[in-house]
């Protein structure tokens, strides 16, 4: 095996243990929302939930003219942790 093939594998296997691992702590019920879904879920007025999404408080993706929120992304949210995807954009001066 040249030393190209070698790393191509350890790479390859690299990348396999990463996503399997990603995969195994992705919860199992961790639906996509929509901003009604959402509102109903938490007894929000929907316009709230959008200016969540809008202001960058809450992880969302705008997708189909709307928004598409992570049930565990709104879970943390609401109970007042920061989720990750936020945590990563808050500037620390």
């Amino acid at each position: 095996m040249t030393l190209e093939e070698q790393i191509t594998a350890a790479v390859e296997a690299g990348v396999e243990r990463a996503l399997r691992r990603v995969l195994e702590e992705r919860p199992v019920n961790d639906s996509i929302l929509t901003t009604d879904q959402a509102a109903e879920s938490c007894g929000r007025a929907e316009k709230t939930v959008r200016e969540w999404c809008r202001a960058g408080s809450l992880p969302a993706t705008k997708r189909g003219g709307g928004w598409r929120i992570r049930r565990t992304d709104l879970d943390r949210y609401l109970a007042g942790e920061t989720p990750p995807s936020v945590a990563l954009l808050t500037r620390v001066d």
